[in-house]
C-alpha cells in the first residue's frame, strides 16, 4: 500500500499463511483503517526462509499461521527472530484454545485476524 506522498513510511507486515486470502484480507483492513502498512505474504515456511536468507526488508509486524503444511508457526517465529530480533511476531490460528502454553508466549492472534488485533503491535507512527 502507498501512504502517498509526504507520509511517513509504511509499516512492513509480513504475513505467513498457507491461505491467501488471510493477508489480502488484512491489507484490505488495514487500507480501510488508514494504517500506513505494506503486507508481504509468504505461502509456506520455505518462502519466508528464502526472504530471511536474503534479508529482504525489516519487518516490523510477522503474523505466521501455527500450522502449516510443512511447519509450525512457533518454530519459524524462532527463526524469524534470530534474523530480526526487533520484529514483532505473533501466531494466528483458528483455534487458538489448541496453542501450547509455551507457544502462547509468543502472543497468539484468533483468525480472522481484525485491525483491532493488531494495531497496537505496530509502530505508532504508522497508526
Amino acid at each position: 500500500m502507498d501512504a502517498g506522498p509526504g507520509a511517513c513510511a509504511a509499516a512492513i507486515v509480513w504475513v505467513v499463511d498457507d491461505d491467501p486470502d488471510v493477508a489480502a484480507h488484512l491489507e484490505i483492513l488495514l487500507r480501510r483503517a488508514d494504517v500506513a502498512a505494506t503486507v508481504r505474504a509468504f505461502a509456506d515456511g520455505a518462502a519466508l526462509r528464502a526472504a530471511l536468507a536474503e534479508r529482504a526488508g525489516h519487518p516490523d509486524l510477522v503474523l505466521i499461521d501455527q500450522i502449516l503444511p510443512e511447519d509450525r508457526g512457533s518454530a519459524l517465529a524462532e527463526e524469524v527472530a534470530a534474523v530480526y530480533p526487533g520484529a514483532v511476531l505473533r501466531l494466528i490460528t483458528a483455534a487458538p484454545d489448541e496453542v501450547a502454553p509455551q507457544e502462547r508466549e509468543l502472543g497468539v492472534i484468533a483468525k480472522p485476524v481484525r485491525v483491532a488485533d493488531i494495531a497496537d503491535l505496530l509502530p505508532r507512527s504508522h497508526r
